[in-house]
């Protein structure tokens, strides 16, 4: 592997790092990221004034990493319409970017698993380190063994050890829709997890985790248009057959709507979301929020 080097200011890898599943394969340290388990293992990621640079990554995993692979402005014009509130979203974060990982999907696949209903920071991240660490392999009998010896109570890191193996068998090649029912079909997994899998591993930016954030956000921002639109559950998306395009529940669904309606920038809407609802509005910094003279919530800022 060779060092690859790319001007590009508008990135901010730190931001783009902190809603993405990825961030729990790295170890932080100054202003450098290094690649603490999976492919290119040991690779050093930073940016330095406008200048993004690995050290030990392949072409591939650069563009993955940094965001480079997918430009949503790009994506502007195919969404059917012009929208002003979207163009504002999009353009309050140019900066952000979906980091990805096609290399690393069997971790990418346990660490979305063992998000369900807690802290990704405090918690998935701390789990990662010590599931994975030096381990530029999934290897299930190492992960199997180093859970054992892990003292918590935790019913995510319970429900890991009983079905590690299953997660093991997984054929990551599949057609995504196909391989979004296979992984549904799992015991444990729903809409929300699979989705989230499928959005930071690469398959398509289309796949859209319905979380709380999303759904706070489009409120706010009429993104749905006064709609009560249901939340995706495992049964209905198997009795679809997990295939969003032809599910007649598509337009009550708040994953099928954003589908529909935003196409490809459906995924990095959603991170927005997140980012969003977690850096500004649980903070309340509604005064100096961006998008205040557009949501539904500026009556509540403090003057």
């Amino acid at each position: 592997m060779s060092s690859v080097k790319k001007l590009y200011s508008d990135i901010d890898l730190e931001l783009s790092m902190y809603p993405s599943f990825v961030s729990a394969l790295f170890v932080r340290k100054d202003n450098a990221w290094i690649k603490i388990a999976g492919y290119n293992l040991g690779a050093l990621l930073k940016k330095t004034g406008n200048t993004l640079s690995c050290k030990g990554c392949s072409e591939e995993t650069f563009k993955e990493w940094t965001g480079l692979w997918f430009n949503p402005f790009e994506h502007l014009n195919k969404i059917g319409y012009k929208s002003k509130t979207i163009f504002k979203i999009i353009n309050s974060y140019r900066r952000l970017r979906i980091i990805v990982s096609s290399f690393d999907r069997p971790f990418i696949l346990v660490l979305t698993f063992l998000s369900r209903n807690t802290d990704y920071h405090r918690n998935v991240k701390r789990w990662a380190r010590y599931l994975f660490n030096n381990l530029e392999f999934f290897e299930t009998d190492t992960i199997k063994r180093r859970l054992n010896t892990i003292k918590s109570q935790s019913y995510q890191l319970r429900q890991l050890h009983e079905i590690l193996e299953t997660l093991s068998d997984i054929n990551f090649k599949k057609n995504p829709w196909k391989l979004r029912r296979e992984l549904m079909e799992i015991k444990y997994i729903g809409p929300k997890v699979v989705d989230a899998f499928l959005l930071f591993s690469k398959y398509d930016t289309i796949f859209t985790p319905s979380d709380i954030h999303l759904r706070r956000f489009a409120t706010r921002l009429r993104l749905i248009n006064d709609k009560e639109l249901i939340v995706p559950s495992k049964k209905q998306c198997l009795e679809y057959d997990a295939y969003c395009p032809q599910c007649s529940l598509r337009e009550k669904c708040i994953t099928g709507f954003f589908n529909l309606m935003y196409g490809r920038l459906s995924g990095f809407i959603q991170t927005i979301a997140y980012v969003h609802d977690s850096l500004w509005c649980s903070k309340n910094k509604c005064s100096v929020c961006p998008f205040r003279d557009i949501c539904l919530n500026r009556n509540m800022i403090v003057k």
